[in-house]
């Protein structure tokens, strides 16, 4: 399942992460998994946090094991790009950055 978790939608990943069919860390590492494929041809990320990807991912399964499962809110795929200012990341041109 997971060559193609990539192509999935939020909706469809949900359930099988409730369900314990996938975890958050199965789910971060495949996303991360591809970055390492073809970011090297495509440049769509300026920085990839695979740290804080994997510890945000164990942090929401323990979160789901406890039973506090909140919907896609409990987990984090690594591959979403989020365009917001972090204050410990530099930012190259290529990277545009919005202000909350």
């Amino acid at each position: 399942m997971t060559n193609d978790l990539h192509y999935k939608t939020i909706s469809e990943l949900a359930p099988l992460i409730r369900d314990g069919v996938l975890s958050s860390v199965e789910l971060t590492e495949s996303q991360l998994d591809r970055i390492d494929r073809i970011d090297g041809q495509l440049k769509a990320y300026a920085t990839v946090m695979a740290d804080s990807a994997r510890a945000q991912a164990r942090a929401a399964d323990a979160e789901i094991a406890a039973g506090n499962y909140r919907g896609p809110a409990s987990w984090d795929p690594g591959g979403s790009q989020r365009l917001v200012r972090h204050k410990r990341r530099s930012h190259d041109g290529r990277q545009r950055c919005i202000r909350r």
